[in-house]
């Protein structure tokens, strides 16, 4: 880097302040709409699993016993089947409505990853004078990257991280570095970020330790003490898993049946994680980087940091792409790489991505003098353009705000929930909900999870095998037509989605009110969902042949705030 210089919050707080100012005012839209603001639906809105409502209305948040269970979802899930009551993120739910936790935690993590970018930016690369609207740049761009906010802080913590890990390797020790590794488990998951994290920090104190030729006992003892938390948070999922609580339906995860483990594909996927990055971890259009990358060869400058950082970036987009080939060459080796996903380094890449466009910023800041420095903000205009255009859900909330039509498969977290149309469900069904089980058809299920219902279908990261199987049952019928054979190995193989997916609708669980689409003939084993508790089936779309299945429609519920419109049916003991 380019050297440390202290920061002094009385010398920065005015371009502090501007950057915060920049991105409240480009969220704006989501403060405005309210609850008709749009948020990502895939892996966010519809995964049980990251958007908390239903465990902590299920009253088990805060349970970390073993035999803890969730009975709002698939008759009991197991409690450590899903994420840990000591993330902030699930507090949010705790203490505040469902929106405001989320609009709430969407803020705070995204302006952690602003004011910590800028910090690290003004600390060791861009902290020259005049350098500060620079380092305001990179950090605003760095802070609109759309990655999940569910996963607390895994990507946009991760400046803040490694600020308090370079003072444990410089030997800076300040209680603010111990703090900020004290608490940073609690606000970011280890599945998603936090074990690559551990790695790539390990490997920078042992690349140091070599240079030094010492050991850094206050670094390594940092690290020691990440992990340790990180264990501790996650503990009851830890324990599940070395006890053998249940077994897992990952157990049956099988990549090479969904992506192809061709080396061309693998390579193909390599590329595009290169340009784009993956979208859990935030998407962004990274060319105009690697452009600025390769100039350094034209002006003679091709060593240095920037060239290692541009190694590790294309080995984990390489790493990604050829992950189901080495899936494929590992044989009956594979479990760990099943388990852990290791190609998911991936959520490193728009922390690395920001952090190799300011270096580069600091080279040519250095060449440049006078007026041919606006070049570079220039530069960071585009950039900071390419990445609000290519975030789909800031797009569709800032055209929302100017009046342009919402697009179709974009409700609002409203419209999406629908609470004022489920209220008149419940209130036309039997009393307590708990006296049975409920299903959706073309809707996720979380849609009757987080308005109170217990439901046999779910989308999780990980239940009981045996569930699976048994909830397969259901839908063994219709998934041996021909037509069904994209979702035939989309469950057996992979299973996270426990869905009624009727081969009419292929994968589809969005279908809107607006949309005609009907089911003709669906096959359903009325005998196994009785068995599971099933009663009520809740779907989005008419089912045509539901006489002839036995099914008895108890009504059809709309209104205007509703992205749904919900046929419910009844069916009858067996």
């Amino acid at each position: 880097m380019f050297g440390y210089q202290p920061f002094r919050w009385h010398q920065e707080r005015w371009p502090v302040l501007v950057g915060i100012l920049l991105l409240l005012a480009l969220y704006v839209p989501y403060g405005w709409l309210v609850q008709e603001a749009y948020f990502t639906i895939h892996d966010f809105l519809d995964d049980s699993s990251y958007q908390f409502g239903p465990l902590v209305q299920s009253g088990q948040a805060f349970r970390f016993g073993a035999d803890a269970v969730v009975p709002t979802i698939m008759n009991g899930l197991p409690r450590s089947a899903m994420h840990s009551g000591l993330y902030v993120s699930v507090w949010f739910f705790a203490l505040l409505p469902p929106f405001w936790a989320i609009l709430v935690n969407f803020l705070v993590v995204h302006l952690v990853g602003l004011v910590s970018m800028y910090v690290l930016q003004r600390q060791y690369i861009l902290n020259r004078p005049g350098e500060q609207w620079l380092a305001v740049g990179v950090a605003l761009i760095f802070a609109l990257i759309p990655a999940y906010t569910n996963y607390g802080l895994s990507v946009m913590g991760q400046p803040l991280l490694l600020l308090a890990f370079l003072q444990l390797l410089y030997r800076r020790l300040s209680v603010a570095a111990w703090l900020i590794i004290l608490g940073f488990p609690f606000y970011s998951f280890l599945v998603r970020s936090g074990l690559y994290m551990l790695i790539g920090l390990a490997l920078l104190g042992f690349v140091q330790g070599i240079r030094s030729r010492q050991f850094n006992g206050p670094y390594w003892l940092g690290l020691v003490l990440l992990a340790a938390l990180y264990g501790l948070v996650d503990f009851p999922m830890i324990r599940a898993y070395l006890t053998g609580q249940f077994v897992s339906h990952r157990s049956e995860y099988n990549q090479a049946a969904l992506v192809s483990a061709k080396l061309d594909n693998g390579l193909s996927h390599a590329r595009l994680m290169f340009q784009y990055g993956q979208y859990h971890a935030g998407t962004f259009t990274t060319w105009p980087i690697a452009y600025l990358w390769l100039t350094r060869f034209v002006t003679g400058r091709w060593r240095g940091l920037p060239l290692w950082l541009m190694a590790i970036i294309g080995s984990i987009c390489l790493l990604h792409g050829l992950y189901p080939w080495l899936l494929s060459q590992a044989g009956a080796n594979k479990r760990i790489l099943t388990i852990f996903q290791l190609d998911r380094f991936y959520f490193l890449l728009p922390f690395l991505w920001t952090l190799l466009l300011g270096l580069l910023l600091a080279e040519w800041a250095q060449l440049l003098e006078g007026w041919s420095r606006s070049l570079l903000l220039l530069l960071l205009g585009g950039q900071l353009y390419l990445t609000l255009t290519h975030n789909t859900e800031w797009l569709t909330n800032a055209r929302m705000l100017v009046g342009m039509p919402q697009p179709a498969r974009s409700p609002s977290f409203r419209a999406f929930y629908a609470p004022d149309l489920f209220r008149r469900i419940r209130q036309s069904l039997p009393q307590p909900t708990a006296s049975y089980r409920v299903v959706s058809v073309g809707m996720h299920p979380i849609v009757a999870q987080s308005n109170g219902f217990y439901t046999l279908d779910s989308y999780q990261n990980n239940y009981p095998l045996p569930y699976k199987h048994q909830f397969r049952q259901l839908m063994a019928y219709e998934w041996a037509k021909p037509t069904a054979w994209p979702i035939r190995p989309y469950f057996n193989a992979y299973g996270n989605r426990c869905y009624v997916f009727p081969a009419e609708l292929r994968m589809n669980a969005l279908v809107g009110k607006t949309d005609k689409r009907v089911v003709n003939n669906l096959a359903f084993n009325n005998k196994a969902f009785r068995a599971m508790g099933g009663r009520f089936v809740f779907s989005a779309v008419a089912i045509k042949n539901a006489a002839s299945l036995g099914w008895r429609q108890v009504g059809i519920f709309n209104d205007s705030d509703s992205y749904w419109q919900v046929w419910v049916y009844e069916v009858p003991p067996v």
